[in-house]
């Protein structure tokens, strides 16, 4: 009885080994963005109302950072959609150290940031394992 067990444990085991090697290599088919490294010490400048800014989260433990400036008063809207529209992205945005918006969903619904106090924010993007392409885009609202 213990040999089978062992027996059906080990096969187990290599199908667990042979299943995440290929999701591993699945995922390392996501090129790096030509903004890496683009981390706390290294953000992405993105410019309020310009173009979606193509991106992506290439290995499980990306994350992506930007910053972009405001008018203090105004509101803006940031929009990440994922390409793979079963994604699920977290976005943090951060202004003075301090999370002052967050969200987290399939993409394309806007994260409204109202009457901002602050003149620049610092977005982060992450997916909690997730790997792919998505675009972000800064808009304001009138």
């Amino acid at each position: 009885m213990l040999q089978r067990f062992v027996r059906y444990s080990v096969v187990f085991a290599m199908f667990l080994l042979f299943s995440a090697s290929i999701a591993a290599d699945e995922r390392s088919a996501i090129e790096p963005d030509g903004f890496e490294p683009d981390g706390p010490a290294n953000l992405v400048s993105l410019t309020v109302d310009g173009e979606p800014q193509r991106c992506s989260l290439h290995d499980a433990s990306d994350n992506d950072w930007f910053v972009f400036s405001v008018e203090q008063g105004n509101t803006y809207e940031i929009v990440v959609t994922p390409e793979d529209t079963a994604a699920n992205l977290s976005i943090g945005v951060y202004g003075f150290g301090w999370t002052t918006f967050s969200f987290t969903g399939t993409g394309g619904e806007p994260l409204v940031m109202e009457d901002v106090a602050y003149e620049s924010y610092r977005p982060r993007v992450f997916g909690d394992g997730y790997t792919g392409y998505y675009t972000i885009q800064i808009r304001s609202v009138q």
